[in-house]
């Protein structure tokens, strides 16, 4: 019995470091995407600029498209995190049910 609470101790232990470390990365990635979404903007706004040159505006769409796709990835890269995070918490929650059955 002992070595089945040892089991299920480490068991929990390594859930808990797997949804803390998700939940970390959920954190890292939103934040990176709101920071491709600020670029964006930057970018559209001085795309927009008619006082700026052609070369410039293009440059500027370029850019806001790069932006664009760098907040997309970051996004989903969050949103595996978040799932990731889910799937230990759900651990956690069975390995804490049967301890308490």
């Amino acid at each position: 019995a002992a070595s089945s609470m040892g089991q299920a101790v480490s068991h929990a232990a390594g859930s808990a470091k797997d949804y803390v470390s998700a939940k970390g990365e959920e954190t890292e990635h939103a934040a990176k995407e709101e920071v491709h979404k600020h670029e964006k903007e930057q970018h559209k706004e001085a795309m927009n600029n008619s006082e700026e040159t052609y070369p410039n505006r293009g440059a500027s769409a370029l850019k806001a498209a790069a932006a664009s796709l760098q907040e997309h990835s970051e996004r989903s890269q969050k949103t595996r995190a978040h799932d990731r995070a889910e799937k230990a918490n759900e651990e956690l929650k069975k390995i804490v049910l049967k301890r308490v059955a």
